[in-house]
């Protein structure tokens, strides 16, 4: 097959047209599926159930007007032949990052927006979205020191409930709020025993500073966490550079079209 090449995008670079090739039984690996999830932001240990996003979107195919090009450096990025714009990432990320965003925030209890909403909805995907459930949250301390923090329903039953790592409640409201809601299979809204709501200002405030121990005069003190030797040292200077990963090899694109005109925007 003949390859043609023209002008494509800003600066006058160089590059060819590729033509996507569209396979009905191609699966992606688990190897493809686990880097584009890291791509797309998922946590290996939290969005487990959520790991479908990744293995749909690699499956999801390139949205008219744009196409796949290849540089002269051999290098993969994507021309909107309307707009006349091109981009390094899949177009498709984007769509699917926010996704995964919304679907986590919803599970992690927050009120999502109408816009939130519409969007999940023109995914396919309404369905993901559960009601808030109102819940009443506890917390207290067994014999052997393991305080677990319960949900609690309008009848004053335990419906969920998750046991702290660090019994001195260092832990975050939103971590806690994140196991209940998990355990409880839908996102939740904490209220305090005297009916209270716990406002989203503290999330990121320690449990011990918003609930009190039921069976207890007060909170353990607190575990002060040792700081490896080695980490003044590491970023005394500056910061770990970041890990850049621009994935563009997990899609199929067959030779150059041979037609240069088809550069032309608009057509």
């Amino acid at each position: 097959v003949g390859s043609g090449s023209s002008q494509a995008g800003s600066g006058g670079m160089m590059a060819e047209l590729l033509e996507e090739e569209l396979d009905a039984t191609y699966e992606p690996s688990a190897k493809e599926i686990s880097e584009y999830a890291e791509w797309l932001g998922f946590d290996p240990k939290e969005d487990q159930e959520l790991l479908w996003i990744a293995r749909e979107g690699l499956k999801a195919p390139l949205p008219k007007p744009w196409k796949a090009c290849q540089s002269e450096a051999d290098e993969i990025f994507y021309f909107n032949f309307e707009t006349g714009e091109s981009v390094w990432d899949h177009p498709c990320d984007e769509h699917y990052r926010r996704l995964l965003s919304t679907l986590k925030r919803s599970m992690a209890g927050e009120t999502l927006s109408e816009e939130d909403h519409t969007f999940v909805e023109k995914a396919g995907h309404l369905d993901l979205i559960l009601p808030m459930k109102i819940a009443t949250v506890t917390a207290s301390m067994s014999d052997t020191g393991i305080v677990v923090v319960s949900a609690l329903n309008m009848a004053g039953d335990s419906f969920a409930s998750t046991k702290l790592k660090h019994a001195d409640g260092s832990q975050s409201i939103v971590s806690v709020r994140k196991a209940l809601t998990k355990r409880a299979g839908q996102p939740l809204k904490l209220c305090l025993p005297d009916g209270r709501m716990i406002a989203k200002d503290d999330d990121r405030t320690r449990l011990r500073e918003v609930i009190d121990i039921e069976n207890a005069e007060s909170w353990p003190a607190l575990t002060l966490k040792p700081v490896p030797k080695h980490f003044g040292k590491l970023f005394k200077d500056s910061l770990p550079p970041l890990k850049h990963f621009r994935k563009a090899g997990f899609r199929q694109y067959s030779m150059p079209a041979p037609d240069a005109s088809a550069w032309e925007v608009g057509k």
